[in-house]
């Protein structure tokens, strides 16, 4: 008996999900996967640094860095990661 429901809600819940939204997840997974890319480099540029006891976290509101003993470590990581996650640093004029 149990697992006939389990077998009607899985059921429901696929029907529930609308095909686009399952492309739209499918779309992501190379995003996902560069971002987790640039994640993994940004952390070896600051093990290169010296940094190794600086975690770094990307989500949706920019990047955090965790572990950092004050504010000249925060900004020598930043300048560390930079070229990792956005590129080589320039300034415009």
């Amino acid at each position: 008996m149990r697992a006939a429901l389990a077998i009607l809600l899985a059921a429901a819940a696929a029907r529930a999900v609308p095909p686009d939204a399952r492309l739209e997840i499918s779309r992501r997974a190379p995003r996902i996967e560069k971002i987790q890319a640039e994640a993994r480099a940004a952390q070896a540029e600051l093990e290169g640094a010296g940094l190794r006891h600086v975690q770094l976290a990307l989500g949706p509101f920019g990047v955090r860095l965790k572990g950092a003993r004050d504010d000249a470590e925060k900004r020598r990581a930043l300048r560390a990661i930079w070229p990792a996650i956005l590129g080589p640093l320039r300034v415009e004029q």
